[in-house]
């Protein structure tokens, strides 16, 4: 009681180093009752006053709202401030900044130079992320003209990096495919050479089968090219297409290369023809989905829904046609705009054993702002714990309208950056929305 008055009488009195600590305090309830906003007002003026390390503290508390309102424009201001003191942490995080094109414009030769400084100084984790952009191949000369730039390295999910770039004509190898599903689901993938082989990847594909059918768009594209290649599975490429297409459905950057290469092949056509002319479920979804895309262009919007139809008429009833029907009717493709017709669809599809299917009846409840759509939340906090990227993204609009939660802005943006870091736009958008909302004049923000 002594020592914390003391600390008190300091940091009235001005000094800085007391000031930041008796703010950290508060903020950890350590000797005195938790209080954000005294913890946050403490640490301002120790900030305020040039201490690096408060004004790195400062940034986190706008980074996620402890005692102010959420701001990532002044959580950069501040880990610039404390990075030109050269402060490694706030030199990593400023440096990051850099990448998402959020904040301010994209720009990989700074980040770079700034992740590598605090490298170098002995951050643990800028040391992983320098080596994670040096094996993308980016470091200080190739990324010098970086505003521009839009390699196809750099297309790989990271810590935060945002990827809506084509991948280029390499294609995309099958380690990458499977090192990007280990990351998603908790794996360490750096540190493996794993490749999928016909014994390993037999043993995983119930595995795979089941993170697909909660959402999983990593998952989608290994089942893919599981059977594009016939490792460990069967080949079909006709099923590698679907999963390429769900994959796609789920906004993966991976899928629109994987589901081009594969359709623009002579070998590929013949048997989407014959085997939908035989009445193929799988075929017949296959043909219908790439005319909704526009990959294909000889089958027309009615002939589309006919080949859809006939798949949900069937006994039993095609799962992902019921599931794709549904999307059409969510967003008035192809047909009139019916959202009721779109969630009775997929409660067949639920029904059928599709998760995806639940996670999208709860998303449209929360969008069409039912009385009940708090109700859903659960299932969507359920299923983004397990790698659902649409619940993610949806997960991001509850947080941040307060549907099922109080309002959270900063974990809004955490959950749309999880999301937008695996490719979905929707919630890139979103995300950008929520920066564009608190966007200072200046021109050092202003991004492309």
């Amino acid at each position: 009681m002594i020592e914390t008055f003391a600390l008190m009488q300091q940091a009235n009195g001005g000094n800085v180093s007391a000031q930041h600590e008796l703010g950290y305090r508060y903020l950890v309830g350590r000797g005195l009752p938790a209080d954000t906003q005294k913890a946050a007002e403490w640490i301002l003026r120790s900030a305020e006053r040039g201490m690096p390390l408060a004004q790195f503290n400062a940034a986190i508390l706008y980074t996620h709202a402890l005692g102010v309102p959420w701001n990532p424009f002044k959580a950069y201001a501040w880990f610039k401030k404390a990075s030109e003191q050269t402060f490694a942490s706030a030199e990593f995080f400023y440096g990051l900044q850099f990448l998402d094109g959020l904040v301010v414009q994209r720009d990989l030769a700074r980040a770079y130079q700034l992740v590598s400084r605090a490298a170098s100084a002995g951050h643990e984790q800028a040391k992983e992320v320098l080596a994670d952009l040096r094996r993308r191949g980016i470091d200080t000369l190739s990324a010098r003209d970086s505003r521009q730039q839009r390699s196809a390295t750099d297309t790989t999910l990271g810590l935060v990096y945002l990827h809506f770039e084509t991948v280029g004509d390499a294609g995309v190898s099958d380690s990458t495919l499977f090192h990007e599903l280990q990351r998603e689901m908790g794996n360490d993938a750096e540190s493996s050479d794993h490749t999928p082989d016909s014994t390993s990847q037999s043993e995983e594909l119930e595995t795979l089968m089941k993170e697909a059918s909660i959402g999983v768009p990593e998952a989608f594209t290994v089942l893919g090219r599981l059977h594009e290649r016939g490792i460990g599975a069967y080949r079909d490429l006709i099923r590698a297409a679907m999963y390429y297409l769900r994959a796609n459905r789920l906004e993966s950057p991976r899928a629109p290369v994987l589901l081009y290469d594969l359709v623009h092949t002579d070998a590929f056509m013949r048997e989407l023809t014959a085997r939908s002319l035989a009445g193929d479920k799988d075929a017949r979804f296959v043909w219908a989905a790439l005319a909704a895309i526009e990959f294909d262009r000889l089958l027309g919007p009615a002939q589309a829904l006919k080949l859809l139809e006939e798949n949900v008429s069937a006994n039993p009833p095609h799962a992902a046609s019921l599931l794709e029907l549904g999307v059409w009717y969510a967003t008035g493709r192809n047909v009139q705009l019916d959202p009721d017709k779109a969630i009775a669809l997929w409660r067949r599809a639920s029904a059928a054993g599709l998760r995806e299917a639940d996670v999208r009846i709860a998303v449209a409840e929360v969008l069409l702002g039912r009385p009940d759509a708090a109700n859903h939340v659960p299932v969507l906090q359920e299923e983004a714990s397990k790698g659902s990227i649409l619940a993610q993204t949806a997960l991001g609009y509850c947080l941040e309208n307060g549907i099922g939660f109080p309002m959270n802005k900063p974990g809004a943006a955490s959950s749309y950056m999880k999301a937008a870091q695996r490719g979905s736009l929707t919630a890139y958008n979103a995300l950008k929305r929520m920066f564009d909302s608190l966007r200072p004049l200046d021109e050092e923000f202003i991004v492309d």
